[in-house]
């Protein structure tokens, strides 16, 4: 989430710099070159924090669906299905479960 909110904000310092480039002194290219830097910056923040978010909510849809049928987690299963390294998995998982988005035990 923090990589989506800061590429937003990048992206509009980006713009801004853009806006202002004819009141610069000493040329519009100088402004002009640091807002399109600023756009490519706060545009790859964005994109990498929604490829984030969504491996996030793939690994915790897997994650719960395979809890509520088997009561535990098979990391190895949830990775293979996501296609995402074990490591990485746990990872998320570890993340999801601070969260609390997934839950650290079935109560049965």
């Amino acid at each position: 989430m923090k990589r989506i909110v800061w590429g937003i904000i990048v992206c509009v310092f980006g713009l801004l710099f853009m806006a202002s480039a004819q009141n610069n002194p000493n040329g519009p290219a100088a402004s002009v070159l640091l807002g399109l830097l600023c756009l490519a910056g706060g545009g790859l923040l964005l994109w990498f924090g929604l490829q984030q978010r969504t491996l996030e909510r793939k690994i915790g849809d897997a994650a719960l669906s395979s809890l509520q049928q088997l009561g535990y987690v098979p990391c190895d299963e949830v990775a293979r299905s996501v296609g995402v390294g074990e490591y990485r998995t746990r990872l998320v998982l570890r993340k999801l479960q601070l969260k609390g988005m997934v839950p650290l035990r079935v109560e049965r």
